[in-house]
Formats: C-alpha cells, structure tokens, sequence
C-alpha cells in the first residue's frame, strides 16, 4: 500500500483527497491531477506496452480505474477523458461500439448520460469519454451508500433500498434504459452519486456510463435473425429478465421518447463503424422492444405520479397480484403474436 501511495500520493479523479509526507512542503495546486499533466508511460502500460518499472512519483490516474479491460485517462486539448478497450469476448469489438451505439438509445430517451466517441489509441480501437468529475464534485458507487448486507441481495428487495438513497424517477430511467438495451452488467459499482468534494454532501445522480456489456454482447454474427428472442429471457444483474424489467419501468412520461425510439437507426461513425449486416438487426431488436415499451405503458395506463408498488409483493422477487396478472396477460398476447 505504501509503495502505491509513494508514487501516486493517492490521486484519483473521483476525488480531492490526497496523502503527502509531513517533511514535503507539497501544494495541491502543482500535483492534483484535474489540473496537471498524467505520465503518459503508464497510458501505454495500461494497454499491454513494456516498460521499465516505475520509480519516485508518478503522476497517474490509473492507480484508481476499476474493470478488467485495459483503460487509461488521456488528456486531450485541455479535455481528459476515459480510454477503454474490448475484451476478447463478443467478437473482440463489442464494448467499444456498444458504448459509442447505446450512448445514442440514451439520447433519444432525454436520459442523463456520459457521451462516447471511438478512437485509435495505441494501434488499438477504444472507446472514450469526457470525464464528468472534477476538483470540486466526486463520484461515489451507489454501494458506498449501502449496508453491506444488501450485497448480497437482488432483485426488487435491492431497488427499493437503493431508492432511498437515488432518486426514484432517476433510478427507473436507469432501469428502463438497461432493459432496453439488454444491460447484463449494471452493477453496483457502475452507478451512483454526484458528492461535493469539500463536505461529501450528495449533490445528484452520476449521468449513466458503462454500457459496454450490453445486445451487443449478444449478436454472434451479422443478421441474427434470433437477437430479439435471445434477449426476451436474457437476465439483468438484478436478477430480473429484461422483460419483466421492461414492463416494471416503463412509464407514461418515456412514451414519446419510445415512439422515437420505434423508429431509431443508428447515427454512423465517421471513422471507425460496423457494417450495417451487424447493425441492422441490433437496430431492430431495439425498435421492437420500444414498441413492447409501449404496449406495456398502455396496458397498465400508468401515470406520472404512479410510484413503484413493489410493496404488495411478499417474495420481492415477484409482481404483486394486480401486476402479476397484467404482465402474465401482456405476455400471452405478445407470445401469441410472435
């Protein structure tokens, strides 16, 4: 631990905190990291390049990145931003195009979510991101907010608990999102709250990030016809399927940004893009389950002001009665369609 905090005082970019020795007369002003530059030997370190072992202070972020895929902070004209790569899963290219594609299914929904762009970085493709921390305002895991006997607990037990902490119409936006896209990989590290650095005070929800594990990880190859039936019974992390994710939290208010989405293709890259055989049945399966969106809104005429009623159900795993029989009939009538 000693030898980390030598070389990085313990910066990050989630934070304001830092460790100096008592004997160094050391100013903020000269080593945070939002401000000054990052060795560029340990960006190429993250993406797999040899070098010799770093000694004495090392101004880096990367001491702090969370995951198992290589990544890296660049700074970028003045801009820092995320580098993340794809593992070797899902075709080798996954991650990075489901970030750039599913940061648009975020736009049209009017979400608050961190942009992704694709870039060459190192002889690699990787995705990248605009920070959205800074000196004054941390990111915080929502699981810092939490009881440790809720890490073991799933399904709608967990959402409800976190609800006292994010706030609701925030949290179901979050959920919808992730059940739109077939998010398998929404845990609890990858969200959370915006913290005033000074007094730790919660300010906001962090904008939603980290949608690499997501339909496109699972299309194996171009014009899968099956996508849209793999995905019906494909499981969030929150142990419920993205059908009955989808119907729990679609809501009167996403309608109109649904029926866009009914209609959505994909805004190519300029640079770096899948052919239209991988993209076209992703596009697809995504319209059809903004339609199912809809027909979910318009069988339990949900308002505004509804609420979450998951406190009817005695297993927290389960709908309530009233739900339980509107879900189990939309059900039949979309099997029967299908």
């Amino acid at each position: 631990l000693m030898d980390y905090i030598d070389i990085s005082l313990g910066l990050s970019l989630n934070d304001s905190y830092w460790i100096i020795p008592a004997t160094k007369d050391y100013q903020w002003r000269d080593f945070n990291l939002y401000d000054n530059e990052f060795s560029e030997a340990l960006e190429r370190v993250s993406f797999g390049e040899e070098l010799q072992k770093v000694q004495g202070f090392t101004s880096s972020p990367e001491y702090t990145t969370n995951g198992m895929l290589k990544k890296c902070w660049h700074r970028d004209n003045g801009q820092i931003y995320l580098y993340k790569g794809s593992s070797e899963m899902y075709n080798g290219f996954g991650e990075v195009y489901s970030e750039y594609y599913m940061a648009q299914i975020a736009e049209v929904m009017e979400f608050d979510y961190v942009p992704y762009d694709i870039k060459e970085f190192h002889n690699q493709i990787v995705s990248s991101c605009p920070l959205f921390t800074n000196e004054n305002e941390g990111y915080a895991p929502i699981y810092y907010f939490l009881d440790k006997k809720f890490y073991q607990i799933k399904g709608l037990e967990l959402i409800e608990q976190i609800m006292t902490i994010y706030p609701k119409e925030r949290l179901i936006d979050l959920m919808l999102f992730d059940a739109l896209i077939c998010n398998s990989d929404r845990h609890l590290g990858n969200f959370g709250m915006i913290i005033d650095n000074n007094t730790n005070e919660i300010l906001r929800p962090a904008p939603i990030f980290d949608n690499g594990v997501s339909i496109f990880s699972l299309i194996k190859y171009p014009n899968d016809e099956w996508l849209e039936k793999k995905s019906l019974n494909k499981h969030s992390w929150f142990n419920l399927s993205f059908k009955e994710q989808l119907y729990r939290f679609a809501r009167e208010n996403h309608y109109n940004n649904l029926q866009k989405l009914s209609n959505f293709t994909f805004k190519r890259h300029k640079e770096f893009n899948l052919s239209d055989e991988w993209l076209e049945p992703i596009e697809k399966c995504i319209r059809t389950r903004a339609k199912k969106a809809m027909q979910f809104i318009e069988e339990k005429h949900i308002d505004l002001t509804d609420k979450i009623d998951i406190s009817q159900s005695k297993d927290p795993n389960t709908l309530s009665i009233k739900e339980n029989n509107v879900f189990k009939t939309q059900s039949n009538k979309i099997g029967h369609k299908r």
